[in-house]
């Protein structure tokens, strides 16, 4: 009876053993995925990020008739010369009463060490579950601020080429615009050139005529000098010829008084020898041929 409750006892501490990788699977997975949760959040700059640490409590430990079994050990190696057949039927019977005592105790302490296994790996999925399932609510939360974001970004580039479009539209009708004076300006400087080419001809005649005007304002100084300096002549000429002219007149004047005067002296005198001639003497013509002849010279 002592071998099959150890061998009892031994199968189901044995299973519950081979159990445990499992559990530490388990608990290899809800490592991972924490980490990778928290990674995520420290990614993303979580602001809600907390680094937490997952210390799973020991199964509690339990003494006395609720914890570790407390085999019944029978100490009692030998026995006396004397006891004889009670003796050896008496300590098998302690033997069979321990055996049966800690076979009890170890299905206990089995079901006990399963039972707290299972919670354990059911409380470590859960709590895988919850961080699995807050790792997804940040990363939606996350995609849908991104996608809010791009959105946002989406309209604005959209705004821009709208923007962009006007500006080209607009450019484009400055460029026709300035064409057109590029049009105008050339066909204005064509024309100044036309202008310029009439202008430098007529400038050319004018420089000629000009040219012949100085020869003809020159000859006409030149002219103007000599007929200046034939009129100071002139003016010369005239105010000798007026003095002489007035000196002749004068002399003419005196000439004349003075002829007179002989004449009135002449007559004078002829009349005092006609007074001393005889009356019937005639001399009157005479005296007035005398005198026709004298005015005559004057």
């Amino acid at each position: 009876m002592t071998k099959i409750a150890l061998l009892a006892a031994l199968v189901v501490l044995t299973e519950t053993t081979t159990k445990r990788p499992d559990s530490e699977e388990k608990k290899g997975n809800f490592t991972a995925v924490a980490s990778e949760f928290k990674a995520y959040r420290k990614r993303n700059n979580d602001p809600h990020y907390h680094h937490n640490h997952h210390h799973p409590q020991p199964p509690p430990q339990h003494t006395g008739h609720g914890g570790n079994v407390k085999y019944i050990e029978d100490h009692s190696h030998g026995y006396s010369s004397g006891s004889g057949l009670r003796s050896i039927a008496q300590g098998s019977a302690n033997q069979a009463h321990t055996a049966v005592t800690n076979q009890h105790a170890a299905a206990k302490q089995a079901a006990f060490i399963a039972k707290s296994t299972l919670a354990q790996a059911a409380s470590q999925a859960s709590a895988t579950a919850q961080t699995a399932l807050a790792g997804k609510q940040v990363m939606t939360q996350g995609l849908e601020k991104q996608l809010s974001e791009s959105h946002k970004s989406l309209l604005e580039e959209i705004e821009q080429l709208n923007m962009s479009k006007k500006s080209a539209k607009i450019a484009q009708k400055t460029a026709q615009i300035a064409y057109n004076h590029v049009s105008i300006l050339t066909a204005a400087l064509n024309n100044a050139k036309t202008l310029a080419e009439h202008t430098e001809q007529a400038a050319n005649e004018a420089a000629a005529i000009l040219a012949a005007q100085s020869s003809m304002v020159g000859k006409a100084k030149i002219n103007f000098e000599n007929l200046q300096e034939q009129l100071n002549t002139a003016k010369i000429d005239l105010a000798a010829t007026k003095e002489a002219a007035i000196k002749a007149s004068s002399a003419a004047s005196e000439a004349q008084a003075n002829a007179e005067r002989a004449a009135a002296e002449a007559t004078g005198k002829l009349h005092e020898i006609a007074s001393t001639l005889p009356k019937d003497y005639e001399i009157s013509s005479e005296i007035e041929f005398e005198e026709a002849n004298f005015e005559e010279h004057l």
